[in-house]
């Protein structure tokens, strides 16, 4: 699992940006837009956020002890 500290300001912002487009991006006829009160299951956000992490290396392979 890649330290946090590891990750570029690019990949920061991706992770930030990617979380800010499940919570509140939303889809209409006239393009997208961000909406503040877009519904949203917890659990889909969840499983998106995990793969999100996954796809940076931010997910332990393995037990591992916390800093």
């Amino acid at each position: 699992m890649r330290l946090i500290s590891e990750l570029s300001r690019e990949e920061l912002e991706q992770i930030v940006q990617s979380v800010q487009d499940l919570l509140y991006l939303d889809t209409g006829q006239s393009g997208d837009f961000y909406n503040p009160e877009k519904d949203w299951s917890g659990a889909d956000v969840c499983e998106s956020i995990a793969a999100t992490l996954r796809e940076f290396g931010l997910v332990p392979e393995v037990a591992t002890p916390a800093n």
